[in-house]
């Protein structure tokens, strides 16, 4: 709770999980006045409120946002509150099978590292990796997946990086840079391409053809 009449910086914050009693119910106390009470939902995140303004990291987690105005008077004050995603989502889809031997594969791309509370302004772009490890029952899967949330810049383009390794390689395998990727808040992004191909051996990169679609739609679908 964030005092707007003159009275100080924030009021009140509190902090709860699913597995609080009464999850998803807030009540307060506070001296009658004008207010804007902020909620935040997410399924990770750092709140810090020891700077100014308060700030919430948000990396890789999905995150849910809503400022709403009150007005505390004698008589209390009951109000449902629906908040709507503050990220976006970025998916690779590789549609060829993973090879025998795949152990890792990271994802590039670049993100907002946190959110301005009171504004929702992004701040702090930077490039983030999304690392996901693979054992063998995952050779000879199509379609596989890798999704990392972010806060994207609306109006902004970057690239994304996909590397893939083998077995005891410290050398990535195969990498894929996709030029002018597009995310949006509230909107998934989907970078779909074949990665193993022809799968080279270990070390040894391979040229590619990058496709993108040009007509942005919800969902983002983006070929490489």
């Amino acid at each position: 709770m964030n005092d707007t009449s003159g009275n100080g910086g924030i009021q009140s914050y509190k902090e709860v999980t699913k597995t609080t009693s009464g999850f998803g119910v807030f009540k307060e106390n506070l001296p009658a006045g004008q207010y804007t009470a902020i909620f935040i939902g997410s399924n990770g995140g750092i709140m810090d409120t020891k700077v100014k303004p308060a700030l919430f990291s948000a990396y890789n987690y999905e995150t849910f946002y809503s400022k709403i105005p009150v007005t505390i008077s004698n008589a209390g004050v009951s109000q449902n509150v629906e908040m709507g995603r503050v990220t976006g989502q970025l998916v690779l889809n590789i549609n060829d099978a993973v090879p025998a031997g795949v152990t890792k594969i990271e994802m590039t791309y670049t993100s907002a590292t946190y959110f301005e509370v009171f504004t929702v302004l992004k701040k702090t772009f930077t490039p983030m990796t999304k690392t996901v490890a693979l054992n063998a029952t995952d050779a000879g899967k199509t379609n596989y997946r890798v999704t990392a949330n972010l806060l994207a810049a609306d109006n902004g383009v970057f690239s994304v990086n996909i590397k893939y390794y083998k077995t005891s390689q410290t050398t990535a395998t195969r990498s894929v840079t996709v030029p002018n990727v597009q995310c949006k808040t509230n909107v998934r992004t989907i970078l779909s391409g074949n990665l193993f191909t022809n799968d080279p051996p270990a070390g040894v990169g391979q040229n590619f053809t990058i496709k993108l679609d040009t007509t942005w739609k919800a969902p983002i679908t983006t070929e490489f």
